[in-house]
């Protein structure tokens, strides 16, 4: 009858079982009788001894029927789940696989899907709840791999898909034939979907824009000041016994603050506009170069001026690059670009890889022409061992720094993002309203 639905029924380690709920057993058992007996493969190998405090009488069967992992049907990440040392994780996950494993149906007999989500979501479940962010129990979700071989069939029925702003791109065809009526971001870049191939089938697309606003602002003037002040370089001299002739050279060498400097940004959508005012805050002119602002209010309220990227390039202390990757922006800050900045300036590129070309900047590094540039996004990520930037050495090394693509992260903007995310696609899904933030 499920020849192909082969369910096994395996105990946790003694270390655990004591957060397992005894009703969850019961409730385990009697689904497992449900089954028939040739579809069920129990292990019998656990220390009995070591549970009996817990269940009582409940016996060997009662024990091996604790966890049922349908294998066609689950993912590894919730088989993985099933075996989670949070109580309520692992008990969400076993009802969705008994759901998944005592409905039959045609489709099933046929080795295809039977159940139908809501919502498909390319990044583990176990990333909200970190969050302290529980998805909507009203909406029936699988959490997938974006290189799950089930996903295509999976979108068939998906009414929405939820995905992760940084990671691979999405083939257009996974699109196509399918029910999904909103492509949901959790952060502010839409680069992983093909956008002409969804605004073609009419998908909105929408992000949670100004999520990560104070936590990119931070990582901005932070950089800054480690790079102007030469904080990291500092450490790994101390490091290297140098502590005495480093200081010197850092007195010597009349190391400015961020007070009174001229600060670029490239791009005044939220985030640049949060950076501009973070900037704004320590004692720094503002100039920024975005030809439709998000808020031009708000840039005169700090005295921030709109100028020509020439402009900004020429005389800013420090630029700040804010823009999303499209057309126009890739290779947006290229040779001629940099080489128009400002000598000894600053370079934040916290936008997104492929908007700087990467070999002219460790160029402009190795020759001294920058004071030092603080990277966290790359035109591949994770970036291969031969980026240019990697091949850096001494001085031009020490004004580099580097991070993997972090800079919006940190747990109060991680929450929000979330939240916002599973508001917008609660909203859409269950009570028919227009989708929030949408982008295209």
């Amino acid at each position: 009858m499920m020849a192909e639905a082969h369910a096994v029924a395996r105990v946790l380690g003694a270390e655990d079982e004591q957060h397992v709920h005894i009703a969850l057993f019961q409730r385990l058992l009697d689904a497992l009788q449900a089954l028939p007996s040739h579809a069920v493969e129990v292990d019998p190998l656990f220390p009995v001894d070591a549970h009996e405090a817990q269940i009582g009488a409940a016996g060997r069967a009662e024990l091996a029927a604790c966890f049922i992992v349908l294998q066609h049907e689950t993912s590894p990440l919730n088989r993985a789940k099933l075996y989670s040392t949070k109580p309520q994780e692992r008990q969400r996950t076993a009802e969705d696989v008994l759901f998944a494993a005592l409905v039959p149906s045609p489709a099933r007999q046929k080795g295809m899907h039977s159940v139908s989500y809501d919502v498909i979501c390319l990044r583990p479940e176990a990333d909200f709840l970190r969050a302290g962010v529980t998805p909507p129990a009203s909406l029936k979700t699988a959490y997938r791999a974006p290189d799950d071989p089930e996903l295509p069939a999976l979108m068939k029925t998906a009414r929405a898909l939820l995905i992760g702003a940084v990671g691979p791109r999405l083939p257009a065809s996974l699109f196509e034939n399918t029910s999904v009526k909103l492509v949901q971001v959790t952060g502010a870049g839409v680069d992983r979907v093909d956008q002409p191939t969804l605004k073609r089938l009419g998908i909105p697309v929408c992000n949670v824009p100004g999520g990560s606003n104070y936590a990119v602002a931070e990582y901005a003037v932070t950089a800054a000041s480690v790079l102007l002040r030469r904080f990291a370089w500092a450490d790994s001299e101390i490091r290297a016994g140098n502590y005495t002739g480093f200081r010197a050279r850092m007195i010597a060498d009349n190391l400015s603050g961020l007070d009174g400097l001229a600060v670029g940004v490239v791009g005044l959508g939220t985030i640049g506009l949060a950076v501009a005012q973070a900037f704004h805050k320590r004692g720094c002119t503002i100039a920024y170069f975005d030809p439709a602002p998000r808020d031009e209010r708000a840039a005169e309220a700090i005295g921030a001026k709109s100028v020509s990227l020439d402009e900004l390039l020429r005389a800013a202390d420090v630029v700040s690059l804010h823009v999303p990757l499209l057309p126009a922006t890739r290779g947006m800050i290229g040779e001629a670009q940099l080489s128009t900045m400002k000598p000894g300036a600053i370079l934040i590129q916290v936008a997104r890889g492929g908007i700087v070309d990467e070999a002219a900047l460790a160029r402009h590094l190795a020759s001294g022409h920058l004071g030092g540039a603080a990277v966290d996004v790359y035109s591949e990520e994770p970036p291969p061992p031969e980026n240019p930037l990697f091949a850096l050495k001494g001085d031009a090394a020490r004004r580099l720094l580097l991070t993997p693509h972090v800079a919006g992260i940190t747990r109060q903007s991680t929450a929000v993002l979330f939240k916002t995310a599973w508001e917008n696609v609660e909203r859409v899904l269950k009570s028919g309203a227009a989708p929030q933030n949408r982008v295209y």
